[in-house]
C-alpha cells in the first residue's frame, strides 16, 4: 500500500557541473570574444517566447546604463520573440552594450554563467504562459551568482529574496532598476547572496538531498 507520509516531492534542480568551476583559460577567451573585460555583466538565459519579460529589461537598460555605463547584458536563448527581440536591440541604439548569443549547448552554459555578475529574468504572468518552476534560477545560484527574477510561478520558491537575489514585479520599474543596479555595485552584498544561493541550491535542490530528507 502507498504510505502518504513517506511521499517526497522532488523539484526541478541544476545539473551537477553547474557547481563546478570553468578553466581560467576558457573564461579569459569567452570575455576576449565578447568584449568583457571591464564591464559589469548581466545574464539572462530563457527562450525567447512571452512571460520572460525581455521588452521590460531592454527598456530598462538605458536606465542602468546611465547609472552604471559599462554594464553588458547577454542574451542566451532562442525563441518565437527573437526578431522582437533583436529589433528593440537595434530602435533603441542597443547593440553595444547586448550580446546576444542564442541557443548553445547545455554544457557550454556554466561557461556563460560564470562570466556574469548578476543573472536576470523578469517572469511575469501572461495571457498564454506563466513560468512554472524556473530551472534557471537554480542553475544561476549553482554559479554563485545573485538573482533578480520576476514575481511570477515559482520564483519565490526557487530565489529567496534579500538572501539569494530580489524576487521583482515586473511592473515595478524602479524597484528592478534598483535591484539590478545594487547588486552590480555593491559587490560584496552580490557575492554573499550569490554564495547563499549556491549553498541552498546544493543542500535543498539536488536530487539526492531531497530523497534523503
Amino acid at each position: 500500500d502507498l504510505d502518504r507520509n513517506k511521499i517526497i516531492i522532488l523539484n526541478p534542480g541544476p545539473a551537477d557541473f553547474f557547481f563546478t568551476r570553468v578553466s581560467d583559460d576558457k573564461i579569459k577567451k569567452i570575455k576576449a570574444e565578447l568584449a568583457l573585460d571591464g564591464k559589469k555583466v548581466l545574464l539572462s538565459v530563457s527562450r525567447l517566447e512571452d512571460g520572460k519579460g525581455y521588452p521590460h529589461l531592454l527598456h530598462l537598460l538605458p536606465e542602468i546604463l546611465k547609472k552604471i555605463p559599462n554594464t553588458v547584458l547577454i542574451i542566451v536563448g532562442d525563441g518565437s520573440k527573437r526578431k522582437i527581440i533583436l529589433d528593440q536591440i537595434q530602435r533603441d541604439n542597443l547593440q553595444n552594450c547586448v550580446r546576444f548569443i542564442g541557443n548553445i549547448p547545455y554544457n557550454n552554459l556554466p561557461l556563460y554563467y560564470q562570466v556574469a555578475d548578476v543573472f536576470v529574468l523578469l517572469t511575469h504572468k501572461d495571457e498564454n504562459h506563466e513560468e512554472g518552476w524556473g530551472t534557471v534560477f537554480l542553475e544561476a545560484a549553482a554559479s554563485s551568482l545573485p538573482v533578480v527574477a520576476g514575481r511570477a510561478g515559482g520564483a519565490e520558491e526557487v530565489v529567496q529574496n534579500t538572501r539569494t537575489g530580489f524576487v521583482v514585479d515586473v511592473n515595478q520599474e524602479q524597484d528592478i532598476v534598483l535591484a539590478i543596479t545594487t547588486l552590480l555595485l555593491e559587490t560584496e552584498k552580490a557575492k554573499q547572496m550569490g554564495g547563499a544561493g549556491m549553498v541552498r541550491a546544493q543542500n535543498e535542490f539536488m536530487w539526492h538531498k531531497q530523497l534523503t530528507k
